[in-house]
Order: C-alpha cells, then sequence, then structure tokens
C-alpha cells in the first residue's frame, strides 16, 4: 500500500479493519441500504424510510429571488448576471430528523436546495450534487455565486446543491442571546463578552477563552430540538433522500474543503449508490481534534511563506518587510508578538493579535484576490504602524478567481463570490479545522442572522461531529507544539480547540468513517499550497477510503483547485465527471 505520506499513484483497496459506526440518534442502518429509487418495504426491525425515498421534488421558479440575492451580496446594479441564473428553481425535500425512529418525536426537517437546470438539455447526463464547504455555509447560496466557475459543468449537468441540515434554509440552527424572544432570530452575532485573549498562552487565559465559549454555547441549548440530529453522518443521509428525490440510480457529486468530509461519509455508508465523486481541497477523516488543528497551523505557515516569499520578489517599493524571505518573516513575527496584551490603531477601532491572525488567515486563502491587498496592508502597518487595512482584511471573503475563456485573455473575475463564514462571534474564537472553500468573512450585504446563522451551524456541526471535549489543561499540553510550528497562528488555532466547551449536547465520531473499498473510485484534488485543508490529506483520505481513489495534485497557492484558473485542474474534472476517465497516476497541473 502506498504510504500516507507518498500522494502519488493509486491507492490500493486493503481488508476493512472498523465496524461501520453510526450516530446513536441513528443506529439502525439496514434501512438505508435499500435499492437506488426507494426501499423495499421495511422489515420489522428496521425504520420504514419508504415514503421518503418515494418523494418527487417541485421545483419552483426562484431566478428573480436569486437575482435579488446576487445583488445584495456580490453583484452591483449594472453588473450582468450570469445567464445560468435565469434557470434558476429552489424546492425542497423532508427528511427525518432521526434515521432510527422516522415517525418519532424528533419529527421530520424540510432540507432546502436550488438547482440550475443542464444549459445543453440534449446532451444532459443527470444531476450533479455540490457541497461548497463550512460546516455551516449554504449550498444554495453558494452555487448561485460560483456559477461562472462552473459554467462548464453546468453545460451537461444540472447543478444542484442543498442547504444541509441545520443550514440556511434547512432546520436552521440559531444560538440565541438569552434576552431575545425565542421566535424571533437575531439581526446580528450574539454579544459574547470579549473579557479574553484569543491568542492565550498562559492557564488564565486559556481558561478565560473555555469560560467564553461556555458561555455561549450555552445560549445554544435554545437549538436543543435541532442539534442532535445535525452532523454530517446524517447530512450523507439526506444526500441519498435527495438522490432518490431526483430519480436518479448513482449520486454524482462535487465537493470543496469540509464538503469532502460529506462525500466520503456517503461513500463509506452508500458504496453501492455513488457515481462520480470529486473531492476537491480534502479534508483529513484519520486524525482527532488536535491533529487536526495543529495540520492547519502548519499549513498556513507554509502558506504564509509562501506569500512572503512572493512578497519580496515584488521588491521594498511594494514589499517592505524585509531583502529576504526570512527577513519578512521575522519582521511579520516581530509584528505580531509587539501585539501581545495590546493594539495598535486601525481606523475608528484597534488591532490585536486575534485580528492580526484572522486578518492573514483570510488573505492567504487566494493568492489572485487575497495576496496583493494582504502585501499592501502590511505595509501600512511596517512603515506608518497603521492597522487599518490589515483589520479590515478579516472581514474580507477571498476566493480562487473564474475560469478564463479558451483562449486564456479573459481577466481574472475580481470580485468575492461565496459567503463565507462570519470570522468570529465577537469575542469567541471560531472553528478552524473543517474551513469552507472561502475564507472566513461575510460580504458586506449579508444580514446579520445569516452571519450568526452560520456560525451558529459551523458550531454545531463541528461539535457533533467529534465526542471529543478538549480542556484548557489540554490546551495547555499542545501550545508549545502549535506555537514552535507557527508563532503567528499557533496559540490562536490551538485555542480553537475550545470550541466545544459545555456544548449541549454530546457528539460522537462517526463522521470519521469513510471506509469505501466497495464503491467506485473517487477523484481526489489536492493543491500543494493549500492554507486550510493540508495538502498531505489527500493522501491521508485516498488510503482511508481504500477504493483505489486517484490524486490530482495542483502545484499552486490557494483552497481549492477547481476554482482556480487551472485549465488542466479543469479538464481533468470535467473529463472525470462527463466521460468517467480518471487522470493517469501521479498527474499534477499548474
Amino acid at each position: 500500500m502506498t504510504a500516507k505520506g507518498d500522494i502519488t499513484g493509486t491507492h490500493r483497496s486493503r481488508p476493512r479493519t472498523a465496524a461501520l459506526v453510526l450516530t446513536t440518534a441513528a443506529s439502525l442502518v439496514l434501512a438505508l441500504m435499500a435499492p437506488a429509487s426507494a426501499p423495499a418495504r421495511a422489515a420489522a426491525d428496521q425504520p420504514d424510510l419508504t415514503r421518503f425515498y418515494a418523494q418527487r421534488i417541485a421545483w419552483e421558479d426562484c431566478a428573480a429571488e436569486m437575482a435579488d440575492e446576487a445583488r445584495r451580496t456580490w453583484a452591483s446594479s449594472e453588473e450582468k448576471l450570469p445567464a445560468a441564473m435565469a434557470r434558476a428553481e429552489c424546492g425542497d425535500i423532508d427528511v427525518p430528523r432521526d434515521y432510527a425512529a422516522p415517525s418519532g418525536p424528533a419529527g421530520t426537517a424540510k432540507i432546502a436546495m436550488l438547482r440550475i437546470g443542464a444549459a445543453d438539455a440534449k446532451r444532459r447526463i443527470g444531476s450533479l450534487v455540490l457541497n461548497f464547504g463550512g460546516p455551516g455555509l449554504s449550498g444554495r447560496l453558494a452555487l448561485n455565486s460560483h456559477l461562472p466557475e462552473l459554467a462548464r459543468l453546468n453545460e451537461r449537468f444540472d447543478l444542484v446543491a442543498p442547504d444541509p441540515r441545520g443550514v440556511g434554509n434547512s432546520d436552521p440552527v440559531f444560538c440565541r442571546p438569552p434576552d431575545e424572544p425565542p421566535d424571533e432570530p437575531s439581526d446580528a452575532p450574539a454579544d459574547a463578552p470579549a473579557d479574553h485573549d484569543q491568542t492565550p498562552d498562559t492557564a488564565d487565559e486559556a481558561r478565560r477563552v473555555a469560560d467564553a465559549q461556555r458561555r455561549y454555547n450555552a445560549r445554544c441549548d435554545e437549538a436543543r430540538d435541532v442539534l442532535p440530529w445535525v452532523g454530517t453522518t446524517n447530512a450523507a443521509r439526506d444526500l441519498d433522500v435527495l438522490r432518490a428525490a431526483l430519480g436518479d440510480d448513482k449520486l454524482h457529486y462535487l465537493g470543496f474543503s469540509y464538503g469532502t468530509k460529506l462525500g466520503a461519509n456517503y461513500l463509506h455508508q452508500f458504496p453501492g449508490r455513488a457515481g462520480k465523486f470529486v473531492l476537491d481541497g480534502v479534508d483529513d477523516p484519520t486524525v482527532d481534534t488536535r491533529g487536526a488543528a495543529l495540520a492547519n497551523t502548519r499549513a498556513f505557515q507554509l502558506a504564509l511563506d509562501d506569500f512572503l516569499a512572493d512578497c519580496v520578489r515584488q521588491g521594498p517599493k511594494e514589499c517592505p518587510l524585509g531583502a529576504s524571505a526570512a527577513a519578512a518573516r521575522r519582521t511579520v513575527e516581530d509584528r505580531f508578538k509587539a501585539l501581545d496584551g495590546t493594539s495598535v490603531r486601525a481606523g475608528e477601532g484597534r488591532l490585536d493579535q486575534g485580528t492580526f491572525t484572522e486578518a492573514v488567515q483570510a488573505s492567504l486563502y487566494s493568492r489572485t484576490k487575497g495576496w496583493p491587498p494582504l502585501r499592501a496592508a502590511l505595509a501600512d502597518l511596517v512603515v506608518r504602524g497603521d492597522g487599518t487595512a490589515l483589520a479590515a482584511l478579516g472581514g474580507q471573503t477571498f476566493t480562487g478567481t473564474s475560469r478564463p475563456d479558451t483562449a486564456g485573455t479573459s481577466p481574472p473575475d475580481t470580485r468575492p463570490v461565496t459567503p463565507g463564514l462570519p470570522p468570529a462571534v465577537p469575542g469567541v474564537l471560531p472553528a478552524v479545522p473543517g474551513l469552507p472553500l472561502t475564507a472566513p468573512g461575510t460580504l458586506p450585504a449579508a444580514p446579520g442572522d445569516r452571519e450568526q446563522q452560520e456560525s451558529d451551524a459551523l458550531r454545531a456541526v463541528s461539535c457533533r461531529d467529534t465526542a471529543e471535549r478538549p480542556t484548557p489543561a489540554d490546551f495547555l499540553a499542545a501550545v508549545d507544539e502549535f506555537t514552535e510550528a507557527s508563532p503567528v497562528f499557533g496559540r490562536r488555532t490551538a485555542a480553537a480547540m475550545l470550541q466545544c466547551t459545555g456544548w449541549p449536547v454530546p457528539g460522537d465520531d462517526s463522521a470519521r468513517e469513510v471506509a469505501a473499498e466497495d464503491a467506485p473510485p473517487a477523484l481526489l484534488v489536492g493543491t500543494r499550497g493549500d492554507p486550510a485543508t493540508p495538502y498531505e490529506n489527500t493522501a491521508h483520505m485516498a488510503d482511508a477510503l481504500g477504493n483505489d481513489s486517484r490524486i490530482l495534485t495542483y502545484e499552486g497557492e490557494g483552497h481549492g483547485a477547481y476554482v482556480t484558473p487551472s485549465t488542466c485542474v479543469h479538464e481533468h474534472v470535467e473529463r472525470y465527471l462527463t466521460e468517467g476517465r480518471l487522470p493517469d497516476e501521479g498527474t499534477t497541473c499548474r
């Protein structure tokens, strides 16, 4: 078998060593092994899911709604919207909250989705279901804003993007402030107290972080009717109900970032119903919370080093950080350390270590869109002592560029195109593992309740997907290793391990079960300079799947390869999805 560190070649099957582990809420899995379109009538000891699998979606035209959404977020009033948006249709399906008791007291949830019909109806292949990451990112809104990048796939596929359970319009999780009426969502993120250092390095500071998390999480008890049923394992089951409702024998899937974890869990649960699967920006199902956070820390540091090397090549006028990459790194680290326990001017506010880290992380998501403003912002801080521009980057969203035309002459699309996750609920650190396709941040026009909902959904799914509840003692045991890996990112990333302190419901590790020897091979796309999902994750996932999945390597920077201008990546992904042809072993794109 290929070693975990080897990312080339096909990964061979191995004997399954772990039994199928499912959530406590849905331990009766035999009902999910039904025929492709609808399950046979359940045996006496199986929950009957027939009515869910027998659904068909009543699609409604929602082009006007999606156009309004685009105007509110990423498109100016003068900008021409993608023609594909005129084909927008919205619909929903019913799913049981509790798959073990589909007629039980937990009730049902509606899963909302957006479909963009295939442009070439005569050559239509079928449906391609997408997940853009998070967890917590609305699939509907993400698809609506990524139409330019997905135009080639949309020629022959209906693009279908659901809001996963707990997210957006699908049984959303809200953690409400204590004084808010229970039937009205907040118009802004909850006002958790910021009485702690978001880059802690002492026992007292770590305790304050944990206490802030506990206080915020106590508010999530308002969503107790939803919280036990969110999570990746149930979301994967929902995808199979969606597959049946679409009338498809096989699920064809494109998942980015966290969406790779969701897709892999589907392959584990439903290997016989899987069609062509592309996983881009791959999660690592083999590591625990600490391992995932440490890998993220190292990946962000690698991305920062790549950025600084490029910065120095621009010359001292553009990059007054030092004459070499090593000197520039010392400058950045010195500026970061100087903010410990203090702050500098940033417009009407202040720049502290937490905001510094957040801004740099957000900018590293995209070389094209994130690096130039980060270079200018760091220059302002170093030359003028002004942190305004750097602080502002913490609230921005940077993604890959849209596809150039076939001649390669189209200028890159420089707008932010996907609503991302809010950088944090005030005073509460965000989750670091399981990042979305876009950088943490919200688009300027995103309503406050959406910001809160995306953040709360990320927290709810992340805490449901693990039985671990790290403590301040665990943080203290880890922080030196994290800081050694990255003086800039280490402490804040380590502190994010405390996000589930006092979470109202228990979690489990069923989402890490991805062994899928009987599933068809998937295409796993890894980016060498990915700051959010480290490149080595790709090999780890291929080994864990054990189904001869093929790896495509993109020798570039940023989070996600298909959203970059790489024609090579586009061609391999599209050829596989439309023709079923995997790239040769060891294929590399630039």
